[in-house]
């Protein structure tokens, strides 16, 4: 016969065992949900550099690591290209917080995050450019590393935080932060110098164009481009271009924006601006110079002296003129030495010139006289300007015989050769029989 009470004692029993276990197993399971919570949350800031959300998921954390880690992750101690590169990587990051490795016994507990960026020493190998090559190879995404985080916990007053030794496991995830990577030099930091072209005093007389010619240590690895300005308005800007140590902004009459006075361009103040194209707000260098128009020839160059005589001084503004001593043979301004190598008339001019035609004469073993037999030069060339990097501009009509002979020569200097007859200049200078060393 069935014993009603020791049947509903043996129930009751079963029931009681029943709710204990029960609540037993719901209670680790809430445990194991908040601690994945603040896995993700860690994980989550991690990944974006938030230090102070992540530090908020920790507990007591000294102030020089918490200060370490801030500022490892502000990235405040790199250049603008680096910190550009190293967000890029950081945007590769994710995570995932591996629910079935979690564990938990009262109040501590653990739990694996895995994750993942990018394989940045791999898409970096070999690479050299500017902080957008760098961040294009990382987007092209090569490979991926992989990094497992244990985080370890502990139940605290106001819920669980996750312990200061736990951060140890980002070292290898944050190493991208401390690698180094090797720029291209900044385009401004190669910049060496410039110099309006052609001019005197930053100012044009009577030209149909300027120039600024800018010198670099070193070839920009970048394209670069420049603006023209006048009277403080942008009239022109050029496409971008690559260019070796040295660049020529060049801005004449048939340019775009450029507006004329007759034959030259207008007056005025000009700016000429130049950019790297990688960084469009950074200016290289600036420069301005003033263009004029005058009907006056250069008062301190004399039309005739002894030994050289301005014809016709409308091809150029003429700076300077004589005969130059390539080999330091000259005892006078027109007398060389019996060992001078080279014969050599140079005008200087402010501005630009044309194209000219210069031929020699020898007129005989004394001073010569009369005009020469303009048919049968001894040598003859055409000519155009030669450019200094100080700026200076040249004709060197130079002749260099295999034999110097004695006595006297002549230059005539035309716009071709058949203009001859009416010459631009005509100049003359003695080869006398010493050496320099006799003197």
């Amino acid at each position: 016969m069935l014993d009603a009470k020791k049947f509903m004692t043996a129930v009751l029993t079963g029931i009681m065992l029943v709710s204990t276990c029960g609540c037993s197993f719901s209670n680790n399971q809430k445990k194991i949900d908040e601690i994945v919570s603040v896995a993700d949350t860690f994980a989550k800031s991690a990944c974006y550099l938030d230090s102070n959300k992540l530090l908020s998921t920790v507990g007591e954390v000294s102030n020089s690591k918490a200060e370490e880690l801030k500022s490892k992750l502000s990235m405040t101690d790199l250049s603008y290209d680096e910190s550009v590169v190293k967000l890029a990587i950081a945007e590769t990051m994710s995570y995932e917080v591996k629910t079935e490795t979690a564990q938990v016994e009262k109040k501590e507990g653990s739990v694996n995050v895995v994750f993942t960026i990018d394989d940045y020493e791999d898409a970096f190998d070999g690479l050299v450019g500017y902080s957008d090559v760098f961040v294009k190879a990382v987007k092209a995404r090569k490979s991926v590393k992989q990094y497992t985080v244990t985080l370890n916990l502990y139940k605290g007053e106001d819920g669980w935080l996750i312990t200061e030794s736990s951060l140890e496991g980002l070292n290898e995830l944050y190493a991208f932060l401390d690698y180094e990577i090797t720029f291209c030099a900044d385009t401004k930091d190669l910049f060496d110098s410039s110099k309006w072209m052609y001019c005197t005093d930053d100012n044009y007389v009577n030209t149909d164009v300027i120039e600024l010619d800018i010198w670099f240590d070193s070839a920009p690895e970048e394209k670069l481009y420049y603006t023209v300005g006048k009277d403080g308005e942008t009239i022109y800007a050029s496409e971008p271009t690559t260019c070796g140590t040295s660049f020529n902004a060049i801005f004449d009459v048939d340019y775009r924006g450029a507006s004329r006075t007759g034959d030259y361009l207008s007056e005025g103040v000009y700016t000429i601006k130049l950019f790297a194209v990688r960084k469009t707000d950074a200016v290289i260098t600036s420069a301005t110079v003033t263009v004029s128009i005058s009907d006056e020839i250069d008062p301190d160059i004399p039309m005739e002296t002894s030994y050289y005589t301005i014809e016709d001084a409308s091809f150029a503004s003429i700076a300077d003129l004589g005969w130059w001593d390539y080999n330091s043979t000259m005892i006078a301004d027109d007398t060389y030495c019996a060992d001078t190598q080279t014969l050599a008339f140079s005008i200087q001019i402010n501005g630009i010139g044309p194209q000219l035609y210069y031929a020699y004469y020898y007129l005989g073993e004394n001073e010569g006289s009369g005009t020469p037999d303009l048919e049968n030069p001894v040598y003859d060339s055409q000519i155009v300007v030669q450019k200094y990097k100080d700026g200076t501009v040249y004709y060197n009509m130079d002749y260099r015989p295999s034999e110097l002979k004695p006595g006297t020569y002549a230059i005539y200097i035309a716009a071709d050769e058949d203009s001859l007859e009416t010459p631009l200049i005509t100049a003359t200078c003695m080869v006398i029989t010493q050496t320099s060393a006799e003197f």
